[in-house]
């Protein structure tokens, strides 16, 4: 493999977000479940079109913050997946917009860093 392939599938290996198992349950969501568990469960077809967008914006993360992301998006605090979707989403749709961003850009003078820097 040259270092390009192999930097993709390492990429690709990264943005692993669920499991990849043949999923039959097709019950709805009830109200106690996490929002990640139902979704990894889920056979419903649309359920299984979310986990592909939601594993490809993931891909397009850069690498260092795949890990973060994806454990705030796999866990079981509702508050936790819905914050982290939400940089995903915003994530994936201003690359598609055409802007770059930066995640957790530093801010001088300050211990904290926001999601992320949207440049036109």
């Amino acid at each position: 493999m040259t270092q390009y392939t192999n930097r993709i599938a390492a990429a690709a290996a990264s943005a692993m977000l669920f499991r990849d198992v043949l999923r039959t349950d097709c019950t709805d969501k009830p109200y106690n479940e996490p929002a990640y568990a139902f979704l990894d469960r889920s056979g419903d077809p649309y359920i299984a079109e979310i986990r592909t967008l939601m594993t490809a914006w993931l891909s397009r993360v850069p690498t260092k913050h795949v890990p973060d992301l994806r454990g705030r998006l796999q866990s079981k605090d509702d508050a936790q997946f819905e914050s982290a979707l939400g940089e995903l989403y915003l994530h994936a749709a201003y690359l598609r917009s055409g802007y770059t961003t930066t995640i957790h850009p530093p801010l001088v003078g300050y211990g904290r860093h926001p999601d992320s820097l949207v440049a036109g």
